[in-house]
C-alpha cells in the first residue's frame, strides 16, 4: 500500500469516526514518528495488510473502522485497570 492511499483511507476514517485534530492518538496507534492523529492513524491503518487488500473499499473501511474501535476500546480498559 502506498502512503497516499493510507492517508487517504485515514482522511476518510477520521471524518466517519469524528477523529478530532491534535496528538492523543500518537502513542496510542503511531509507530512513533507520528506528530500527530492523522500520520498515527494512517501508520496504523498501513499495519493493517490483510485487509489491504480487499477490493471492496466500503467493506475494508468498516473493517478498519471496528479494529480500530476494538483497539481503542482495550487501551481503554487497560487504563481504567491501572487507575483502579
Amino acid at each position: 500500500m502506498t502512503n497516499n492511499k493510507a492517508i487517504q483511507i485515514a482522511n476518510s476514517i477520521s471524518l466517519v469516526a469524528n477523529i478530532p485534530p491534535g496528538d492523543g492518538l500518537v502513542h496510542i496507534l503511531g509507530m512513533g514518528n507520528e506528530s500527530n492523529n492523522k500520520e498515527a492513524l494512517s501508520s496504523w491503518i498501513e499495519q493493517q495488510q490483510d485487509l489491504l487488500n480487499i477490493d471492496k473499499p466500503d467493506y475494508m473501511i468498516e473493517q478498519l473502522i471496528h479494529r480500530l474501535h476494538s483497539k481503542l476500546n482495550g487501551f481503554n480498559s487497560f487504563i481504567y485497570e491501572i487507575n483502579e
